[in-house]
């Protein structure tokens, strides 16, 4: 839907609170305590936003020592004692889990990373639009109250950051630093963490800057010089290490209780209209007002698309377009300053552009920075990556601070505040107009042409348009493409499966875990909220989480060409192709190629990439002029995806999109017109990258010829530092076209069977070698042997086999698809019609029943056990499989996962997945009750889940009901017996 057009009203409220800090939650405890419906919006991703955006964990006094709604929320469990006594010391992490459980307590609704548009009255009702990466949306509401921020606080006068290894006591805590340009003052506070960690807060005055960027980038350098003086001059702080720094700046000093009686006397104003309101500073909405005229220039029409938005059943009402100001007219637009859109936007404005940068956050670098993850893992480093990597190197020489080992070289990792002021510093330098706390939330469309000319954005709580010759897509989820109508996939290709999401958990001050363990839906309000609040409830000894979710994966953006797997595996290369990537086969999550389900786990390798992938397409597969996507939203297939998303290959990326950008809009042309030969050698100049790769130089007969038992399938245990240049035997046989290969497979076996004795076990080896890959191939030549081979390895086991080879970097199943060696051999039946592939299935399920599930022991593989009778049942139909599903579905672990007191075990979103594909093996097989599962699935907390759930029966039935599941129980009740069966036969790569 066109959101614009038509906008949904997602959530009816009688009270509406804008803002997360502290005024606001009290205010919202409140009125809930007068059993009144609270939301809070939010544009930020917690809660005590002053508090915990700042650094400033600090009570400025001995702490709250009064009743009620404040001592909810400070309460002792978030408190530590400073060494003094005198003030307490709020514990980040601790203070945002707390606020999140009250506002549940009480039934307060969260809405994080949202912003307030507009207010608009249609029919005697009152809505607030709001803005974000879902577009836009509705909400109801009676009473709203925001807390503008006054004059003398607006402007930010103090900075924090986190230092480690200081001295336990401090002679004084207030020292003079000499900076560059004048002396300002430092002040040591003590940390939460340990005795040895301090809060660095500086002075300076907001008001002496032209803008929020240019105020952080010199906080942050300020920050730098007092370390650097520090452990220069007072030998004290010798071993000083940097931490992270604060995402913002504040006003001090900062008094909570003058925030908390605000908040009380909001909520009076609320439940007592009429109130004086003279010693708060807060505005109420009873009526619309203060909009701005709306703006609809000629021939352009404001569009934001949100398909997934329809599978809620939102009601839908038209209003006017909000009103916008333009903000100004430019060469490029780049939409988000991530790992790909800092580099695109850096390198556009160094090649002669007139540059915009919006990004989301108050730092630029993305996953890298503010999403935690501070470590490179493989990708490619030409010159755009070490050009970076040399000038955060500086930084640490300076400093004198340790750099963690890497493993490719010694700029594998990085402190992520130091990484974002590198990219702020380049930016400004080449003058990229860059701008913070940025949201876009929808593209400005020529009515005639259908080309993007600009974006619609909240930039510091205006409503703005902005336009463009191009505009480049690095949302990290494919937004912008997505409100300009394009045709995406979101995560796999039969379901909303993805790969881990993350919200970063720091161990430490200065440390991160990693932690993808998750997902969510991008686009949907509350399921952004949900996984944010799941998220933090993760991680055992968490000082902090991030402010940002990372998807590792969301959107595929559908392209003028869609990558797949097998692209990856027979070293394509392209006419267009525009960059070099290398990755080893790193799928954190469930994927869904069959070839990996048949036992060849793909090498680490280089791949190339085209420009037509970064080329959106619509629905009817017409390009959609205006945009290129960059970052990870490119278009490929799931499988594809996890061997092209390394932060250096996007670093790169987003250089060679800069570039190649400036030449089109020099030669006033569609960058898809750009002469390939002369552009891949301009690349090839700029930046190193050599598009190239290893050729193909196997051919069928000849790996036929070759086949051995011992074939590697398997590149798991791999250095990663190796870099596979030559195609494999299996990944030739594989990859082959069936209808020419086939006839030559079965050849062989036939040559060879006869001459096999019985204790050849070589030649046994061989021959079951054979039998795979003609089951895989649709011959059923080897069926025999092949199944009396799984049954022999069944019955000389105690329980189920285990796995014998490498697990290298492999995490909880079901990532990376590394299961026991029988389950291939048994997910290979799969690819026959005959009865006989029955035969293994019920010996397995009488173990699995016997057995205690482990599902976390990797060796043992039993998530994979379970998944191999959904895999083979869907793909055969065979109704035999419906009594032995039926009674996997019984297990315990399947009937708890829905508690809601389970929602942050790392198991229960995976146990869920698996779940669904034993629902849809049943359907598949004509089994009414795989149907009712699948409903029963609909009303799953995660909505990747339900929305999978509700995929896979439009896909059944060819009708929609979206989440709707009484509409879908009714529909089920009324399907006619027998059910359909209706096999899977087609391929995933």
């Amino acid at each position: 839907m066109n959101t614009v057009q038509n906008t949904p009203v997602i959530y009816e409220a009688e009270d509406i609170i804008v803002g997360g800090g502290l005024k606001q939650l009290t205010a919202a405890i409140k009125l809930s305590k007068q059993d009144r419906k609270v939301l809070i919006i939010t544009g930020g991703t917690y809660l005590l936003e002053e508090l915990c955006n700042t650094n400033m964990v600090i009570s400025p006094d001995t702490g709250p020592e009064e009743e009620g709604i404040l001592q909810e929320v400070l309460p002792e469990q978030v408190r530590d004692p400073e060494p003094d006594g005198k003030r307490w010391l709020l514990h980040p992490d601790r203070l945002k889990i707390n606020a999140e459980r009250v506002c549940e307590q009480y039934g307060i609704q969260l809405l994080y990373n949202s912003k307030v548009v507009d207010t608009v009255k249609q029919k005697e009702k009152r809505y607030v639009r709001i803005a974000g990466k879902f577009g836009i949306c509705l909400i109801g509401y009676k009473n709203m109250a925001s807390f503008p921020v006054s004059e003398d606080v607006k402007k930010k006068n103090r900075y924090c950051v986190h230092i480690m290894n200081a001295p336990e006591k401090i002679e004084e805590n207030k020292i003079i630093i000499p900076g560059e340009t004048e002396s300002y003052e430092v002040t040591l506070h003590a940390g939460s963490y340990n005795k040895h960690h301090k809060i660095l807060q500086i002075s300076c005055e907001e008001s002496g800057y032209p803008c929020k960027e240019a105020y952080l980038l010199q906080c942050r350098q300020r920050c730098l010089e007092a370390v650097h003086y520090l452990k220069k001059h007072r030998k004290e702080f010798g071993r000083l290490q940097l931490g992270r720094f604060a995402p913002d700046g504040y006003y001090g000093p900062y008094d909570y209780r003058q925030e908390y009686r605000m908040g009380l006397e909001a909520a009076e104003c609320i439940l007592h209209p009429g109130r004086q309101q003279e010693d708060i500073n807060v505005k109420l909405y009873p009526e619309e007002e203060g909009r701005a005229k709306a703006s609809d220039p000629e021939g352009i029409e404001l569009f934001s698309c949100n398909d997934m938005l329809d599978c809620r059943n939102y009601p839908q009402i038209t209003v006017e377009i909000p009103g916008m100001k333009v903000r100004g007219e430019f060469d490029v637009i780049v939409a988000g300053g991530g790992t790909a859109g800092a580099m695109a936007a850096l390198h556009a404005a160094r090649n002669g552009l007139k540059t915009l940068l919006l990004e989301m956050n108050k730092d630029l670098g993305g996953t890298g920075t503010v999403g935690g993850v501070s470590t490179y893992w493989f990708g490619k480093r030409y010159r755009d990556v070490q050009e970076i990597d040399e000038e955060i190197q500086k930084i640490y020489d300076r400093l004198s601070l340790i750099r963690n080992p890497g493993i490719w070289n010694a700029h594998d990792d990085w402190n992520p505040g130091i990484k974002g002021m590198v990219l702020a510093k380049l930016c400004r330098a080449a003058g990229v107009v860059m701008e913070y706390d940025s949201q876009v939330f929808g593209v400005m469309k020529d009515r005639a042409s259908g080309r993007i000319k600009g974006v619609a954005a909240v930039i510091k709580e205006e409503a703005v348009c902005c336009y463009a010759k191009y505009i480049v897509d690095a949302t990290g989820d494919g937004d912008i493409a997505s409100f300009a109508g394009a045709a995406f996939r979101y995560g796999s290709e039969r379901d909303h499966i993805t790969y881990w999401a993350s919200l970063a958990q720091y161990t430490s001050p200065d440390g991160y875990r990693n932690n993808f363990s998750s997902m969510l839906i991008v686009s949907d309000p509350f399921d952004y909220t949900r996984f944010i609040c799941t998220a933090r409830l993760r991680g055992d000894q968490t000082f902090d989480h991030g402010t940002y979710v990372s998807p590792r994966e969301s959107r595929h953006i559908r392209g003028r060409y869609e990558i797949s797997l097998k692209d990856i595996l027979e070293f394509r290369t392209y006419k267009d192709g525009i960059y070099t990537c290398f990755s080893n086969y790193d799928p954190k999550g469930k994927l869904s190629a069959d070839m990996v389900y048949a036992g060849v786990l793909p090498p680490q390798v280089s791949i190339q990439i085209p420009l037509g992938a970064l080329l959106p397409v619509d629905r009817n597969n017409r390009l959609i002029p205006g945009i290129i996507v960059a970052g990870k939203a490119i278009s490929c297939t799931h499988n594809a995806f996890p061997s092209i998303r390394m932060q250096p290959d996007l670093v790169h990326q987003g250089t060679v999109i800069g570039y190649i950008l400036a030449k089109a809009i020099e030669a006033n042309t569609d960058i898809h017109l750009l002469g390939s030969t002369e552009i891949k050698e301009m690349i090839r100049n700029y930046t190193g990258d050599p598009l190239s790769l290893p050729c193909r130089t196997m051919k069928q007969e000849e790996a036929v010829r070759t086949i051995s038992a011992e074939d590697r399938t398997h590149w798991v245990d791999l250095d990663f530092t190796e870099e596979v240049l030559q195609e494999g035997r299996s990944l030739r046989i594989m990859t082959a076209p069936s209808e020419e290969i086939r006839p030559l497979l079965e050849q062989r076996y036939a040559d060879l069977v006869n001459r096999v004795k019985d204790k050849d076990r070589t030649g046994i080896g061989l021959l079951e070698r054979l039998a795979g890959y003609l089951l895989w191939h649709g011959s059923g030549l080897g069926l025999k042997l092949h199944v009396k081979s799984i049954m022999e390895e069944l019955k000389q086991a105690e329980g189920l086999p285990e796995r014998t080879g490498p697990t290298k970097c492999v995490q909880l199943l079901p990532d990376h698809g590394v299961m026991p060696e029988l389950v291939y051999r048994i997910n290979l039946l799969a690819w026959s019609d005959s009865e006989c592939v029955l035969e293994p299935f019920p010996l397995i399920l009488e173990r699995l029943k016997g057995l205690e599930r482990d599902y976390i022991n990797i060796n043992k593989g039993i998530y994979h056990y379970i998944e191999a009778f959904s895999y083979v049942a869907e793909r055969t139909g065979r109704p035999e499989f419906i009594p032995l599903l039926l009674q996997l579905c019984e297990f315990k672990e399947f009937c708890e996962i829905m508690k809601p007191q389970l929602k942050a075990e790392l198991l229960t979103e995976r146990l869920s997945i698996l779940l669904l594909s034993l629902y849809r093996a049943l359907a598949r097989c004509g089994e009414r009750k795989g149907y009712e599962g699948l409903v029963q699935l609909l009303l799953a907390e995660s909505l990747p889940i339900a929305a999978s759930a509700g995929r896979e029966l439009e896909a059944l039935t060819g009708v929609s009901f979206g989440l709707d599941d009484r509409s879908w129980r009714e529909y089920v009740n009324a399907l006619e017996d027998p059910v359909k069966i209706q096999a899977i036969s087609k391929k995933i790569w």
